[in-house]
């Protein structure tokens, strides 16, 4: 459940009685994230970032190759690597993870606690739009397991549109909801969204903090505890030819619930603030 250390009537409060300095949108996510299973990708900072799997050298500017992220925040900070030095993507414009669309990915290959037994879940990813699409550009993929086939949710461009392919529960078949094309196409930096409730199934598709597409998702809630996924950036789980992006992405959220309006729209402007 989202961190009750989160109040921005508080904060509100703080500014307004003169008691210090706001907390700036950084402490807020912080703020947001603590005691939670949700994490944030931060290519603005180059101390989360290594040019190789090993973290043997700290990236220090753009061109220079991503051989791993680590997430910030949340109980867990994971490690999103790549151990092909041919197959790493860029850091680039101070702020874009750039892959090369043609092998480049990151990939987290080990137990991922946020979907574990989770109320539901928010991915929000800062995307620069003015890179056309690919294919099947990957945004976050998540596995059910170690399978190139367990979906558990997948967010995916194709032609404009974000395609959403997802389980509720794992033995729950996937739903392939393909939405509009040129739904989310913008030709701008900009923010895009994918907001589940699992125990209602209510199912929001979400473009710089507006609804763009509502619809209730089929499948059975959420009541499992699963304990191995397995998280891809840039590709699928099977590494398809077609699904490499093409897209940057820069900062990146997962939370493990449904945000509320104050909620969504903190990630939002945490993500645009550069």
């Amino acid at each position: 459940m989202p961190n009750l250390a989160f109040r921005p009537d508080l904060m509100s409060r703080r500014r307004s009685t003169g008691g210090g300095a706001p907390p700036t949108l950084s402490e807020q996510m912080e703020a947001l994230l603590l005691g939670t299973n949700g994490i944030a990708l931060d290519p603005t900072d180059n101390a989360t970032m290594w040019l190789e799997d090993t973290k043997a050298t700290q990236l220090t500017g753009d061109g220079q190759t991503v051989g791993c992220i680590r997430s910030k925040w949340g109980n867990t900070q994971y490690d999103f690597v790549q151990s092909d030095p041919t197959a790493r993507p860029l850091r680039t414009g101070g702020k874009f993870i750039t892959p090369d669309a043609v092998n480049d990915f990151l990939t987290l290959d080990s137990a991922f606690a946020a979907l574990q037994n989770a109320p539901g879940y928010f991915i929000s990813c800062r995307i620069n739009e003015a890179v056309a699409e690919s294919g099947n550009d990957g945004l976050f993929r998540i596995s059910a397991g170690n399978s190139a086939t367990g979906q558990r949710v997948d967010v995916v461009y194709a032609a404009g549109k974000m395609r959403t392919r997802v389980r509720r529960l794992d033995a729950d078949a996937v739903t392939d909801n393909f939405g509009t094309t040129g739904q989310f196409w913008d030709a701008t930096a900009l923010t895009d969204a994918f907001s589940l409730d699992l125990i209602s199934g209510a199912a929001i598709k979400i473009k710089n903090n507006i609804d763009i597409d509502t619809y209730t998702h089929p499948g059975s809630g959420n009541s499992e505890n699963t304990a191995s996924l397995r998280v891809r950036l840039f590709s699928n789980l099977a590494n398809t030819a077609a699904s490499f992006a093409a897209k940057p992405i820069g900062r990146s959220v997962v939370l493990p619930w449904a945000p509320s309006a104050a909620e969504r729209t903190l990630v939002h402007d945490w993500q645009m603030e550069v």
